[in-house]
């Protein structure tokens, strides 16, 4: 029973490291969405998929204790099918820009990448510079 009740922790504690869909998160995976979501295509060369295209995009605010200085944020994502961002989480940088970016993030659309016209969920990497004004 006991070691029963330590799985499930420890699948919970997995899926809260992972699954970042609801709030965006320091990760030290190269890829922390594609880990929440593995069935996500990679766009590569010669794959054959075309990228997705923002339609849609909101910019980041800067917060107060950010302005006046630089920051880079590497977010991590899955483009859905229908265009929708999900498994937002940020993988690299710094954090408080990073969780700037993410939040605006949840709000672009996009043309959905395409695998022999058909709509497909792709890995997307988006790296974002803040810079000195």
């Amino acid at each position: 029973m006991m070691i029963r009740s330590r799985l499930v922790v420890a699948l919970g504690v997995l899926c809260a490291l992972s699954c970042a869909s609801q709030a965006p998160s320091m990760s030290s995976a190269s890829n922390c969405a594609a880990a929440a979501e593995p069935t996500a295509l990679k766009i590569e060369e010669g794959s054959g998929i075309t990228s997705p295209k923002a339609v849609h995009r909101v910019e980041p605010t800067t917060p107060d204790s950010l302005k006046g200085t630089e920051a880079v944020a590497i977010i991590q994502a899955i483009i859905g099918e229908n265009g929708t961002p999900r498994h937002i989480c940020i993988s690299g940088g710094n954090e408080q820009w990073g969780k700037q970016v993410a939040d605006a993030f949840r709000y672009w659309r996009f043309q959905p990448a395409t695998l022999n016209g058909k709509p497909v969920a792709v890995q997307y990497t988006l790296t974002t510079r803040l810079r000195r004004n």
